[in-house]
């Protein structure tokens, strides 16, 4: 491996920490010589760095990726980590690849780069807050709906957006939960 490869496999698990530091993810605490190898293809595999870090962006939009399922058989919930999201191998196919393909197939590329909007993205779970969520719920409908339709996207970003459409603690404006037809497409089963 030259030294540019290794360069950018470090770089590439600096970025997994990060985000599974965020995300409450195990971190990659061990940097082998087989580990960085692995990297380094995948990196080489998917056209490097920024392709990894896109394919990190997408995975908090993913509720079983960020282990929000609760399987049938009440096992434990599904935890990602470096390796699998690395592997080809597995029963999930190529992950990286697939999370790149979604990125590329947004409807609205602006949605996603806030410097257009002139407002940057809210960090995850910024509704937690006693005053946040106070704020929220006072929040005109138009800027909810606007906020709703560019973090929805099939799938509810908790972090995002707060608690599912039609649970007691939504932040959603009943309004615009009505209008975009919230609990029917993401609805908690109350």
């Amino acid at each position: 491996m030259s030294l540019e490869q290794r360069a950018g496999a470090d770089a590439a698990i600096d970025a997994w920490n990060v985000f599974a530091d965020e995300h409450g993810l195990d971190q990659c605490t061990i940097r082998t010589g087989r580990r960085l190898s692995l990297v380094a293809e995948r990196l080489s595999d998917i056209g490097g760095l920024e392709n990894f870090k896109l394919a990190l962006s997408q995975i908090p939009a993913d509720d079983f990726l960020m282990g929000r399922v609760v399987p049938r058989d009440g096992g434990d919930r599904f935890r990602l980590h470096i390796d699998r999201l690395l592997s080809t191998g597995s029963g999930m196919g190529d992950l990286l690849a697939r999370l790149i393909d979604n990125a590329a197939s947004k409807p609205s590329a602006e949605n996603h780069h806030p410097e257009k909007s002139g407002k940057p993205p809210p960090p995850p779970y910024w509704w937690r807050s006693p005053e946040a969520a106070k704020a929220a719920r006072n929040a005109p409908a138009e800027g909810w709906e606007q906020f709703v339709k560019e973090r929805a996207n099939g799938i509810w970003p908790v972090e995002y957006l707060g608690p599912l459409p039609g649970s007691p603690d939504c932040l959603v404006p009943e309004p615009v939960i009505k209008k975009l037809n919230l609990i029917e497409r993401y609805g908690a089963s109350v």
